[in-house]
């Protein structure tokens, strides 16, 4: 989003993010890690 413009403060490891589908088909939801970067402005 940033592009690089300006230099990340810092990062938080260890959260996930849970990805799947509603409705009359559910396949699995698939759990991935994710990086959380944080900036100050």
């Amino acid at each position: 989003m940033l592009k690089g413009r300006f230099p990340p403060s810092g990062r938080i490891e260890g959260f996930t993010a849970e990805i799947g589908a509603s409705g009359s088909y559910c396949p699995q939801h698939a759990t991935l890690p994710v990086e959380v970067t944080y900036f100050d402005i």
